[in-house]
């Protein structure tokens, strides 16, 4: 099992990774985390991924990922985005799509200017993108023994049996975090994953540390209210933990895991609960609907597309 020191030397492994800026002028960047390993994600990129990170945080919700980047789709919003956001109700050029990661900012969009629920949003996104993300996860190599098992979780998710298919994609979480902490210990979850970061300065409380312009984001709130030493000490904190799009990414995976493997003592009777504790021992009740369902979705494929950068962070030698 890897300890809290070789998790330290691996932080630095991966920051040493990351790739610089190129000198000449480059069209190519990433277009999931994968390739953020070895191909620059430019400034606007990490800015636009890191706001919508904290946008998603502030709505339960873990940073989605679940877009195919080469036919990106999200509903209605696809043209409408590209006449309203881009001044081109006027232009003779033609829609060709929504760009990279763009489509993160959409809920966001409709929810302030168009008055739709952040959720709804995320619902009709995932509706166009289902068989995609289907297809993607009974293709993933850690999954291809789990296909019938995969299959069984949108059969129900078809249905509208959302408690069923809840809580067949539980199992899978375990099964997943066993194969990347290469372990067969049934016992193992991410809950322990979660305690590693903690100890390298990572807790639920300090996960915006791992996004590489966190201190401009806070500074430049008004609730914060953070005076130039507290500014200066926070910079001091954060300034190398140039992570690209892999941070916020990796903020948002331990944000969300820090609160589904949370232990819960008493009875749960919010309905907006995903708690692994409180489903497994019957403590809530109403956790079954299409939201909380699309969100361990989600979050089972931000867990995904993390782990080649689970490989480079829990290497044991």
């Amino acid at each position: 099992m890897i300890t809290k020191e070789k998790l330290s030397i691996n932080l630095n492994v991966l920051r040493n990774k990351m790739p610089k800026k190129p000198a000449v002028y480059t069209s190519k960047h990433p277009v999931n985390l994968k390739e953020a390993l070895f191909l620059y994600a430019n400034t606007r990129t990490v800015n636009g991924i890191q706001a919508s990170t904290m946008s998603f945080n502030q709505n339960n919700w873990p940073l989605l990922l679940w877009v195919n980047p080469f036919n990106i789709k999200f509903g209605f919003f696809n043209k409408l985005y590209y006449r309203k956001w881009h001044k081109s109700f006027n232009s003779k050029r033609k829609f060709t799509g929504i760009k990279n990661f763009d489509y993160l900012s959409i809920p966001y969009i409709n929810q302030t200017s168009f008055k739709k629920h952040f959720d709804e949003s995320i619902l009709e996104g995932f509706d166009v993108n289902k068989i995609y993300v289907q297809k993607k996860l009974k293709s993933n190599h850690l999954l291809l023994s789990k296909s019938l098992i995969i299959d069984e979780i949108f059969n129900t998710f078809n249905k509208q049996l959302w408690t069923a298919s809840i809580c067949t994609i539980l199992p899978i979480l375990d099964f997943l975090t066993r194969e990347i902490l290469n372990t067969k210990n049934l016992s193992t979850d991410m809950g322990k994953i979660s305690k590693l970061f903690e100890q390298n300065g990572f807790s639920l409380e300090t996960v915006d540390y791992l996004m590489p312009h966190i201190t401009l984001v806070m500074s430049s709130d008004p609730e914060k209210k953070l005076s130039k030493k507290e500014k200066d000490e926070l910079h001091e904190k954060v300034k190398n933990n140039n992570f690209g799009i892999i941070g916020p990414a990796l903020s948002s995976f331990l944000r969300f895991a820090n609160h589904y493997y949370g232990y819960y003592r008493e009875d749960i009777r919010q309905n907006n609960i995903i708690n692994r504790h409180a489903i497994l021992h019957g403590s809530t009740n109403s956790f079954g609907n299409k939201v909380n369902t699309v969100i361990l979705i989600t979050f089972l494929f931000l867990l995904l597309e993390l782990e080649p950068v689970f490989n480079i962070l829990l290497k044991e030698d």
